[in-house]
């Protein structure tokens, strides 16, 4: 194959996918090998017959596999190679280790191995050892192979005899017993080859098998592993590229549920287990997105709230220069064409998933990884999850780099030209690949300020990665396997005084059971996870950081269902011997508060707002439906080719409004009822809008509907004053008797950041007249109210890029007021006296801090609005600050739509990347820019302590990894709070994280409670009665009973 068909192949898929020594402080240290006598290094050489142009995972490195093979206290080591014979090492103690592999038995023919597993496979009460080996495929012949303990240190093949001689593309395997018959399965992991017509429907490539890329479910029948993979439900297909897998009970009803990751477009899969034999895949019910290119996972309970979480690595750099020099940004349009051939969302980043309950037998997450810092770890590997600080708290462990980067955007465009390649041998061809090499990272958990990493080593190009208590002194280490280097030996120098060990016995019953210590007040969850992390298997031992006259008792959910109570542990290590209480344990699940669809669905019709604007972070054509309420209907606005309709408050509808020929081309962005004739009875006003039409469309006009006994019938009295209206808010601001109304304008189609001026319609006798107001912003929402206590409403204004502003009504004049460095993303303000000093606060919900980007009053975001290539269309340059540089947003590729003249200046990504808004745009050309900012993406509660003085407090924390677009005070005293925001730019990441929350302030934000889990898009709550009604965008219309005030 010539290069330049190497390249198209790559390119095609980066195409499709978007383009497509110890560190200061750290706690752990890198035992030499003159130490440790750990003299394994997994050299890789590359050659112009087999290579990453031939072999799509040529540089995923092997993988580890930690346990005590002869039952003497000290854990051991088994590295898989790529090129050379695998090793295993014997623990000598005192971190002394030998290598014993040729007189184990392990053999040390130079095959391809990948994943590594140690588990009991015959149930003699020894460690046998599973490798993952590459076969039938180009040279290699070779087929996966099992090393039954013999004891005396010594092994003997024998996949064969066991039905686990598979040979194809296998990654990795787990053992564990899905259907408690009382012995251990297993699940193959394997991954397909790069093939370019995989790229098409999925619904229907899923289910086509394939032998060779395809997993496989092999269930143990007394001894013998049989294929149960198609009549379990398990997917097989060449679609899957299966990296990463771990196993849990992710649902909380005692049963093994599996996670597989997938690299490249396929899904991530969930499988939950029926009970039956089968599993059902619910990854698009419990997830909002996933990683892209999913590579490691790992299951543990991050939150310590008895739910299993899921963490998933990805390869988004955290450097600025890499970052924009790689592949993986997208526009709107590719991450739509992936969603029609029946891929989930996905997001080119690391994932943590934070497991909110159950619903339906279904777990609910939370995707939170740029919240809690953790999402571009850069090429990553292995995620492990546990404790290593002997906090208490989970941490992450990394492992990271690659030995070339085949997604560098220069290496793909570039050389991609035959022209540029000419003359070039393979290695040649191969060699322009920049390196890789990236330290380790260990995510130090902070509780509520989310991980602080900590680099790991040098840089370097690790893989597969394993923990466990080497050297028995209670704290976990780690061990690395490297690529072109020693292995690393990572000892942990935490040294607690005092410490307990639990090892469950028989290990073939201990695998995915589950662990619930007691201590006092505090609980921890542990699992004796089957495999974890990448490739690699750790100590299945479970070590609490703390003496055992601390821990009050523990209660095993062993793996077969049955349950154990344990209360007089000892200090250090704890044998438990499985037996069966037999008693009920009631799981920590989070059940759905009843939740009941009305009888309406909002629709709306898809619109691309990046058409006109291709650097617009965030749409706007997407902010219904909103409603208002009388007291004894309720109107819910309709989008783009919907009329919205008219419910009595028992959710039946009893009208619809007619918009007649607007109908397909506006959506309704909010509503209000007033009483516009004086007769007693009340009319409807629509504000109208969206991001399709132009400004000054006569479709964008508003519109009132007259309410003629019942009948709404549509008035012309508006002036002609068309703009893209966001909200209307009704009030006798004037006092004069009648009811006025102010609209908010969000924004001008096509020229993102700018907006015409919002205004009054003032009501003199029924008819009305627009009067301005001091206000050109991207307003979202607003609310009347008497702010002051002087006897007049005031006016309290959000939006986009704007500060909360009060218009302050004196004696029938607005004097206009911003509190200070509030500029933010705003969608939603409420007034209400939050903190009960009788005085009038304002609740704001801001866009959140779950991806990269963050705002402070000293680092903003920026919007540069300027024609920077004189073509007469202004240009939004959008910036952020990184370690105290001011960059741009997004990309190099994406910002030439925007700007193609900037082509011949930025010829390659790299003389882009890491550039400053300095060095890409002249000094006339940004001071001459209207610079919009914002201080702050947190939402947040301003205390009044006087009308012209604020005191910002942010919601609590875990409501700041989602926008809030629903603000509801409730009867009680409580706040309801909901929201979500998917239509924004792909690389930004859909923002999904949200479910319906109330919060309580007393002193301060007690825990939020969740009183919903039923996802979607927020966009408006109101109470009636003991009810909430939550509208959801382009979903159906919800009513959710309010518990007991606590």
């Amino acid at each position: 194959m010539s290069h330049k068909q190497h390249i198209v192949i790559l390119s095609f898929v980066l195409l499709l996918l978007g383009s497509c020594n110890p560190a200061e402080d750290s706690i752990f240290i890198n035992i030499p090998q003159d130490q440790s006598d750990v003299d394994f290094s997994n050299d890789l050489i590359e050659s112009s017959s087999f290579n990453i142009l031939s072999y799509l995972y040529f540089y995923n490195g092997g993988g580890v596999a930690l346990g005590d093979i002869n039952k003497d206290g000290w854990i051991d080591i088994f590295f898989t190679a790529n090129q050379g014979p695998d090793k295993l090492f014997l623990n000598k103690g005192n971190l002394k280790f030998e290598d014993i592999s040729v007189s184990a038995g392990i053999s040390q023919d130079a095959g391809w191995s990948s994943g590594v597993t140690m588990v009991d496979v015959n149930e003699d009460g020894l460690l046998d050892i599973y490798v993952c080996r590459l076969g039938n495929y180009l040279q290699y012949k070779d087929r996966n192979r099992l090393y039954i303990n013999q004891g005396d240190n010594v092994f003997k093949e024998e996949a064969e005899r066991y039905g686990l001689d598979f040979s194809g593309f296998s990654t990795h395997a787990a053992f564990f017993d899905y259907d408690r018959d009382g012995d251990l399965d297993c699940y193959l992991l394997n991954h397909s080859v790069k093939r370019p017509e995989q790229f098409s429907d999925a619904s229907i490539t899923r289910y086509r098998k394939d032998s060779l890329a395809g997993d496989l479910l092999l269930r143990n029948d007394s001894g013998q592993y049989n294929d149960v993979t198609d009549s379990a439900g398990i997917f097989s297909s060449e679609v899957g590229f299966g990296l990463g897998l771990s196993i849990g009970d992710f649902n909380n009803d005692h049963w093994l549920d599996i996670y597989v990751g997938n690299d490249f477009h396929e899904n991530d899969y969930l499988y939950i287990n029926n009970h039956d034999g089968t599993f059902r895949e619910v990854i698009e019910l419990s997830t909002g997105h996933t990683s892209n290119f999913t590579m490691g996972v790992d299951a543990g309970d991050i939150n310590q709230d008895g739910l299993l979480d899921i963490m998933s690595l990805d390869m988004q750099p955290g450097d600025e220069t890499t970052y924009k020099n790689s592949g993986g940004w997208e526009n709107y349009e590719i991450y739509r064409f992936k969603r029609r051939f029946d891929y989930h969302h996905q997001s080119p980043k690391n994932a943590v998933q934070i497991n909110k309950g159950v619903v339906d037998g279904v777990p609910r997450f939370s995707e939170i990884a740029g919240f809690i810092n953790l999402m571009a770890t850069d090429w990553s590997w292995s995620p492990l999850i546990e404790d290593y600080d002997g906090d208490g708290d989970m941490d992450i462990f990394i492992s990271n780099g690659i030995v070339r980067r085949p997604n560098d955007m220069d290496f793909v465009n570039f050389y991609a030209n035959e022209i540029n390649n000419e003359g070039l041998d393979t290695l040649q061809f191969i060699q322009k690949m920049p390196q890789g090499f990236v330290p380790n990272i260990l995510g130090i958990n902070n509780k509520n300020e989310g991980f602080t990493s900590q680099k790991i080593g040098s840089p370097g190009a690790s893989t597969g990665a394993a923990y466990g208590d080497l050297d028995n002194d209670g704290d976990l280490d780690l061990v690395v396997n490297n690529i072109n280097e020693l292995a690393s030996i990572l000892v942990n120098q935490s040294n607690p005084e005092e410490y307990t060990t639990i090892n469950l016995v028989p290990s073939h019953l201990a695998l995915g059971s589950q662990i619930k210590i007691y201590k006092g007040k505090e609980r921890y969850y542990r699992t004796v996870k089957p495999v974890a992390g990448f490739q690699s298997t750790s100590d299945h031992r479970v070590l609490i950081p703390s003496p055992s006259e601390n821990i009050d008792s523990i209660v095993i959910l062993w793996s077969d269902g049955n349950i154990q109570h344990i209360s007089n542990l000892k200090n250090g290590d704890n044998t438990i011997s499985y037996t069966s209480d037999r008693m009920s344990y009631k799981s920590v699940v989070q059940t759905n508060v009843s939740s009941l669809g009305l009888g309406f669905i909002h629709k709306d019709v898809s619109y691309n707002d990046q058409t006109r604007e291709f650097l617009q972070p965030i749409f706007c054509s997407t902010l219904g439906p909103k409603m208002d309420r009388t007291r004894d209907r309720i109107y819910v606005s309709g989008g783009k080719g919907q009329d919205g309709v008219i419910l009595n408050i028992s959710g039946e509808v009893i009208a619809k409004i007619n918009k007649g020929i607007s109908r397909d081309y506006i959506d309704e962005n909010d509503a209000e009822w007033l009483d516009l004739e004086g007769d007693g009875d009340l009319d409807l006003y629509i504000a109208t809008g969206g991001n399709e039409l132009k400004e000054n469309n006569p479709l964008l006009a508003d519109l009132i509907f007259i309410n003629e006994g019942g009948e709404f019938m549509a008035s012309d009295q508006l002036s002609p004053i068309y703009r893209n209206s966001a909200v209307v808010k009704a009030s006798d601001w004037d006092q004069d008797g009648d009811t006025d109304l102010f609209i908010g304008v969000n924004g001008i189609t096509g020229s993102y950041g700018n907006s015409s001026s919002s205004y009054i319609l003032v009501n003199q006798g029924g008819e009305f007249s627009p009067a301005p107001i001091d206000l050109n912003e991207m307003v979202q929402d607003a609310e009347w109210v008497d702010l002051d206590g002087d006897g007049d409403d005031d006016l309290v204004v959000v939006g986009m890029w704007m500060p909360v502003t009060i218009f302050i009504n004196q004696d029938g004049k607005l004097g206009k007021y911003s509190i200070p460095n509030s500029e933010g993303w705003w969608f939603d303000v409420e007034v209400t006296d939050v903190n009960g000093d009788a005085i009038l606060d304002i609740l704001a919900g801001n866009f959140g801090i779950n991806h990269r980007f963050r705002a402070e009053e000293d680092q903003p975001l920026r919007l540069y609005i300027n024609d920077f290539d004189n073509n007469g269309k202004e240009d939004p340059i959008l910036t952020y600050m990184e370690s105290g540089n001011e960059y741009i947003y997004p990309n190099l590729e994406l910002l030439l739509k925007q700007l193609p003249g900037l082509k011949k200046e930025f010829v390659l990504n790299k003389d882009f990347a890491g550039k400053t808004v300095k060095d890409i745009f002249d000094k006339d050309a940004l001071e001459g820019s209207v610079v919009k900012l914002v201080h702050t993406l947190k939402s947040a509660v301003y205390f009044q302590e006087d009308i012209r003085e604020w005191k910002s407090h942010p919601f609590p924390s875990s409501l700041q990894s989602f926008p809030i677009t629903a603000i509801e005070p409730l009867e009680d005293g409580r706040i309801a709070v909901g929201g979500n925001y998917h239509e924004v730019d792909p690389n930004l990441g859909k923002q999904d994280a949200g479910y319906l929350y109330s919060i309580e302030f007393e002193n301060n934000w007690k825990s939020p409670e969740i009183l919903s889990l039923y996802p979607g898009q927020i966009r408006d709550i109101e109470q009636i009665d003991n009810k909430l009604w939550v509208a959801y965008h382009t979903d159906t219309l919800r009513q959710v009973i309010l518990p007991i005030k606590r």
